[in-house]
């Protein structure tokens, strides 16, 4: 039975996730699939390549390129987000069994979780930081609801320091398991067992500390995952509501099916058994710990809930193993429809949410996407060199196999009020000056003169989500004094470098 569990979670999150092997990376997962791969190359992440993310997810991706890098550094990330989307699936039905559950609601549990988090809306085809870290959190939880001995306790630990290394997402996930380990502790030893669970948890994050330090790269780590995110959140105000609510009603839409199964499980507190109670108390803290986790960070994209997958499968486990006992208890079929009608009618409310949602997206990314492959293919034929992108596109560096001109690989840091600075720019345009990328890409719109990224030469309207922050002059003043546009491909004017212009 558990291996026929497993096939089928691989299967349905392998075909949800598919989607991204053929349009490619979104934006965050291709970022880190270049800096894992940088990493690999001897490189520092925040020194060699600036992302404002926290360092596990780069070390994560070097290592799965590291062990698959023969399929492709991007098809070796995928790989990583399949397994750790699986990984939630069976956390979540190993919970559920240390709980009672068994048969189709224990694997429902388990497979609505894992389509959840696997929707195209959340997941965007793979490579996030988010299935990772709620892996692990999952894992750790799985661990924690034995009750687990000492060994248990030091390797739930260690689980839940690796995934907040990986994504702050899972903050509200990792105290509750922290508190499900504790708990379950016999009283005399809860004290010891919440030193060595905290003690356990904190070496990854430390190791991870000094390996930053050691290398030179943890003051410029700090700056990015601490002094950007504020500025980001900062800057976001005022657009972050505007631009998140539609995604927010779209991820509940997608939800809904394990929205209401989880609220059967809800409506059973007062009568679940001491041990699903704590579970039930434990994942609905969760669930509203996350919540508020995503109010104070003041904008919301859909990855965000992928952790909630994982309390709210649990939840709707134990609420579908009460259907289970109203069903079995009701003779009439007439009945019997009644009561699974509210679950059958919000799984196709999501079905349809989701199909609706993941083909507008996968439509978007595919253009998207051939509009990098023509102008990779074109920048294969210019003179051989590094290259510099203007905007937000850093898998076109990967597809044209071209080194990076700055370490910024795509420009959001370089036009965030409140962090970015004339400094800044002034060391992008020295490095440029020193070593001049050979071609220059202008891929902040769809076309020439369509609204986007803040220009480079070619005026066009404007679309921000508050990261406008315009003191990039020096840079264009670079580009236009040493380059001229020899082509417009897919819509992104490409300028060379004019012969005889030196450093």
């Amino acid at each position: 039975m558990r291996m026929a569990l497993l096939i089928v979670l691989v299967v349905l999150s392998g075909a949800m996730l598919a989607p991204g092997l053929v349009v490619g990376p979104s934006l965050d997962a291709a970022v880190f699939t270049h800096i894992g791969g940088s990493v690999l190359d001897g490189a520092s992440p925040y020194l060699g390549s600036w992302d404002h993310k926290p360092p596990g997810i780069y070390l994560a991706s070097a290592a799965v390129q590291a062990m698959l890098g023969w399929v492709g550094p991007w098809t070796a990330d995928w790989l990583l987000s399949l397994g750790a989307t699986v990984g939630i699936g069976l956390a979540v039905a190993t919970v559920l069994a240390r709980l009672g559950v068994a048969g189709w609601p224990r694997q429902l549990g388990a497979i609505g979780a894992t389509l959840l988090a696997s929707q195209y809306l959340l997941a965007l085809g793979g490579g996030l930081t988010e299935p990772v870290a709620t892996a692990l959190v999952a894992a750790s939880l799985a661990i924690a609801v034995r009750p687990p001995g000492r060994a248990g306790i030091a390797l739930a630990g260690g689980l839940l320091g690796i995934s907040l290394v990986v994504s702050p997402q899972v903050l509200p996930g990792a105290v509750m398991v922290i508190g499900v380990a504790v708990g379950l502790q016999p009283a005399r030893l809860r004290m010891g067992g919440a030193a060595l669970l905290v003690g356990a948890a904190a070496l990854p994050v430390a190791a991870t500390a000094a390996w930053l330090s050691l290398v030179g790269a943890l003051p410029a780590a700090l700056d990015a995952v601490v002094t950007y995110s504020a500025a980001y959140r900062a800057a976001s105000e005022g657009y972050g509501t505007a631009l998140g609510t539609p995604v927010a009603a779209w991820t509940v839409l997608i939800s809904l099916y394990l929205i209401t199964a989880a609220l059967l499980g809800a409506a059973s507190l007062g009568t679940a058994s001491p041990r699903r109670r704590g579970m039930l108390i434990g994942s609905l803290l969760w669930i509203g710990g996350s919540l508020v986790l995503i109010v104070v960070q003041g904008h919301f994209y859909a990855h965000y809930a992928i952790p909630l997958t994982v309390p709210l499968g649990i939840v709707a486990g134990l609420g579908l193993d009460r259907t289970r006992e109203s069903l079995g208890r009701v003779r009439r079929s007439g009945m019997r429809i009644l009561i699974a009608l509210p679950l059958v009618a919000t799984l196709g409310v999501s079905m349809l949410a989701g199909t609706y949602t993941a083909a507008t997206q996968i439509a978007i990314a595919a253009d998207q996407s051939e509009r990098m492959q023509a102008v990779a293919a074109r920048l294969r034929d210019l003179p051989a060199g590094t290259l510099l992108v203007w905007g937000n596109e850093p898998r076109l560096y990967d597809l044209a196999e071209r080194v990076p001109a700055t370490r910024y690989t795509y420009f959001f840091p370089l036009t965030t009020p409140g962090y970015t600075t004339p400094a800044m720019i002034d060391e992008v345009e020295r490095r440029l000056k020193t070593d001049p990328p050979e071609v220059v890409v202008d891929a902040g719109s769809g076309a020439p003169g369509a609204p986007g990224f803040l220009p480079m030469l070619i005026p066009r309207p404007i679309l921000t989500d508050g990261r406008d922050l315009d003191l990039l002059d020096p840079l264009r003043a670079f580009v236009a004094q040493r380059y001229e546009l020899v082509a417009t491909v897919a819509g992104w004017p490409i300028y060379v470098r004019r012969s005889g212009n030196s450093p």
